[in-house]
């Protein structure tokens, strides 16, 4: 599994979402392509930390046959803003 050539995929794909919207089925989507990380198994919410009333800042799981997308997300509850405050690509074969 080239994971160097997954994760600058997956970091343009991040970065070109300009209207910060759902950034979770993005880079769902986007490691859907690759045939290498094998099937959608599931995504799940690994912590919840709220700042104030209006940001909370999630950690999901989504999890492929052969490796897991680690995603924080920083989101705006007023107007729906999301921002990706990093990720991390493990390879379950490795």
């Amino acid at each position: 599994m080239n994971l160097r050539k997954i994760k600058l995929d997956l970091t343009v794909a991040l970065l070109n979402n300009a209207s910060g919207s759902n950034a979770q089925k993005i880079a769902k989507d986007r490691l859907k392509g690759y045939t290498e990380v094998g099937k959608f198994l599931q995504t799940r919410v690994v912590r919840k930390k709220r700042y104030d009333e209006n940001f909370i800042e999630r950690s999901y799981a989504i999890q492929f046959e052969h490796c897991t997308l680690n995603l924080d997300i920083l989101s705006n509850r007023k107007d729906l803003y999301q921002v990706v405050n990093g990720f991390q690509l493990t390879n379950k074969l490795a």
